[in-house]
């Protein structure tokens, strides 16, 4: 009878554990989101998915890890390599800033905060250096499983800008 008790006791709680896991996942991307892992996806500050024309999809496919988004006249690439990234193993960061005619946009202060969202963790914050030619960079790392949102903030010409993207690991 102790055995039949124990066996009961063991099945609820993983039930309800995992119950609990996906109660508390399921509001962490919002619908449309790619969850394949290492999909790098442009994200609304709300984390829908931000439509891109085809031209510009299509030549975010052909580069690898990389998800571009358009705003207030800048174009913001985000580039993870290795592609796809793992956790615990260094990552670059690297950061392209265009306008909208592909002219590089140079001179301004960039920073990548990293989340994981409903997931109490210390900041996890990187400085890109700039790397000329409108591109920025930075190393870092993922340090657990699961989606990671990446704020990027830009400062240039004493405007603060901001995107976010979203990674599955």
């Amino acid at each position: 009878m102790e055995n039949k008790a124990a066996v009961f006791s063991s099945v609820a709680f993983l039930f309800t554990a995992g119950l609990f896991v996906a109660i508390w996942r399921a509001p962490l991307v919002k619908p449309g989101t790619t969850r394949l892992p290492g999909g790098l996806v442009a994200v609304d500050s709300h984390g829908a998915p931000i439509p891109l024309l085809p031209v510009r999809t299509s030549a975010s496919k052909k580069h690898g890890n990389r998800a571009l988004q358009e705003l207030d006249g800048l174009l913001i690439s985000l580039r993870l390599e290795p592609s796809p990234p793992s956790i615990n193993t260094p990552t670059e960061f690297r950061i392209v800033l265009t306008d909208t005619h592909g002219q590089a946009v140079t001179g301004a202060v960039v920073s990548l905060d990293l989340v994981m969202p409903g997931l109490a963790m210390p900041p996890n914050s990187l400085d890109l250096n700039d790397s000329g030619g409108g591109e920025y960079s930075a190393w870092g790392r993922f340090n657990i499983r699961g989606l990671w949102r990446m704020e990027v903030n830009i400062t240039l010409d004493g405007q603060s800008h901001s995107v976010y993207f979203v990674v599955w690991l």
